[in-house]
């Protein structure tokens, strides 16, 4: 052992450890040396530690530190059918900051009510975003459709849409999503409309996560009463770049004490319009029968290509007295703009297929309930 401590003091970085220890046994130094590293050693893996988890707390998203909220008991419970409801219909979102990506996921309805008297029950949606940009909506992204499930009426699609969409622009955005019926020629009839103001949600329930909600499907009739409907077809012609209208018949037109036999009639006014702007009118003849008038009238309305995701044609009904002075009755929107489902599902037809010529019937809005585009 003494042997040891020798051969020890013989290294000059032990003898002056052992004297700046204050200890006479260099092995004694030895054990209070390794003891000092090992503390070392553990205080510098402790500050690493806290750094990273000051570093993670501080980059964490907000949306992922959601506070804790109260649950209110028709939150846990599913929705059921109400008076005035055609359905149920499940939708979730979902917002990435980074990409300014929407993620609209039609996920499913259920208890739907088929629109028409038929034991057929092939179903799909639709569903289309909304922004109001100066005082007026226009469509953002793409007008989705969902594959048809056959034979049932708790379809279920999983069926994602993405929009791009700033931040700012998603406090005014609709979300509008509509279930289809088809019979057997094909047709395809509306049976429910949900619209969704993505603008009154919490935007830390969707940004950085996931929102599910299932909500009721409401009628997809305008709430105020028709005066009638108008049969139009439209086609699109690229060369030489115009909207092709056929103006055939209204029906069923309903105006009362509007109207007087024998000295009024009415016409038709066609209006392209761009955003507030109009491209193109024309004007039908005019009728004097006032509930079933026919038509049958074509009008060219030019427009490029690149001004149609945000255009429609306007068909104004109007009445004519003899000395000539007229106004407006009732209007029907055609259009991607259109607040009416078949206003858009025509034009978006129009669109897909031309220089087919697609014909649909369109609500005449009475001109008290103006719709505009």
């Amino acid at each position: 052992m003494a042997s040891t401590d020798n051969n020890l003091s013989n290294i000059p970085f032990l003898r002056d450890m052992a004297i700046n220890f204050n200890v006479k046994n260099i092995p004694l130094a030895i054990f209070f040396f390794v003891l000092i590293c090992i503390g070392s050693v553990f205080a510098v893996v402790v500050i690493i530690l806290c750094i990273k988890s000051c570093i993670r707390r501080a980059i964490l998203s907000k949306a992922r530190r959601k506070p804790i909220k109260g649950v209110f008991l028709d939150e846990i419970l599913d929705p059921i059918v109400e008076p005035g409801m055609c359905g149920l219909l499940t939708f979730a979102l979902e917002y990435d900051v980074s990409s300014k990506c929407l993620q609209v996921v039609i996920v499913e309805a259920k208890d739907l009510k088929n629109p028409i008297d038929s034991n057929k029950h092939d179903v799909y949606a639709t569903a289309r975003l909304l922004v109001l940009l100066d005082k007026m909506c226009v469509p953002r992204g793409k007008w989705y459709k969902t594959s048809v499930e056959r034979d049932t009426l708790a379809p279920k699609w999983h069926f994602a849409c993405p929009f791009t969409i700033t931040e700012y622009e998603l406090k005014n955005a609709t979300l509008i999503i509509e279930v289809f019926h088809c019979d057997s020629l094909g047709q395809a009839h509306c049976s429910g409309r949900l619209e969704v103001a993505i603008g009154d949600i919490d935007m830390n329930e969707y940004v950085g996560g996931t929102y599910d909600k299932t909500a009721g499907l409401l009628s997809a009739a305008p709430t105020c009463k028709s005066t009638g409907e108008l049969c139009v077809g439209l086609a699109y012609l690229s060369n030489p770049g115009c909207v092709e209208t056929f103006i055939y018949e209204a029906r069923k037109l309903d105006f009362g004490h509007l109207l007087t036999q024998g000295q009024d009639a009415i016409y038709i006014q066609v209006e392209l319009k761009y955003r507030k702007r109009t491209f193109a009118s024309y004007e039908t003849k005019s009728k004097v029968d006032l509930i079933n008038p026919y038509f049958n009238e074509k009008a060219v309305l030019p427009i490029k290509p690149k001004y149609l995701d945000q255009a429609c044609v306007v068909y104004s009904l109007k009445k004519r007295r003899t000395l000539k002075r007229s106004n407006v009755l009732a209007r029907a929107v055609v259009g991607s703009v259109s607040p009416l489902t078949n206003g858009v599902k025509h034009w978006d037809d129009m669109r897909k297929h031309s220089p087919r010529t697609h014909v649909m019937w369109h609500l005449l809005v009475p001109e008290a309930n103006r719709l505009d585009p």
